[in-house]
């Protein structure tokens, strides 16, 4: 009898609470926020007959809802080790944490925090596939917020999968109000 393999989003939560971190995994793709559901039907309509789309395949155009919420980062090998480099961040995001654009993770977010934001885009690029986070933000800029994410997988010009698209949408955890853009 092989090993059955966890789900993405199970490990995921399994591995955030041994490691205390603010936000639950979900594999199912049911958002509350509704620019989110109409961001997971067009990353699926612009996957055509493939597993993952191209980068190319979402564009601006395709992106214009959520351009504002939106985060694209490259994974990229440096030496020995994988970080990310953010090649996008939009502008309700910018507003909170500050423009990131061309920057590594690992410049911006304090070491001791930097798994907790790195480990789910790890994970969605290794299911292959989108998973909605719901989140306590716990970063100092931001840690006044809750948030909902849709996080997926994009294909480079190489056809590789080292591109992760991040749509964060946020509300106040005391009030429970949506931030506006």
């Amino acid at each position: 009898m092989g090993l059955v393999e966890l789900d993405p989003a199970d490990a995921m939560n399994a591995q955030a609470i041994s490691e205390n971190w603010p936000f639950y995994c979900f594999s199912t793709l049911e958002f509350e926020q509704p620019e989110l559901n109409l961001l997971r039907d067009v990353w699926f309509k612009k996957r055509g007959g493939g597993k993952i789309p191209l980068r190319s395949a979402l564009d601006a155009r395709a992106l214009k809802p959520v351009l504002s919420h939106l985060t694209i980062l490259e994974r990229v090998k440096d030496g020995d080790r994988l970080r990310y480099r953010v090649r996008l961040t939009g502008s309700a995001i910018a507003r909170l944490s500050g423009e990131n654009t061309g920057r590594f993770l690992d410049e911006v977010i304090p070491a001791e925090l930097l798994p907790r934001w790195t480990v789910p885009y790890d994970v969605v690029l290794k299911a292959l596939r989108p998973l909605r986070f719901v989140s306590h933000f716990a970063f100092e800029k931001i840690n006044y917020l809750d948030g909902e994410s849709f996080i997926a997988p994009l294909l480079d010009a190489d056809s590789k999968a080292s591109i992760v698209m991040s749509v964060v949408y946020f509300k106040s955890r005391a009030t429970g109000n949506s931030i506006a853009e």
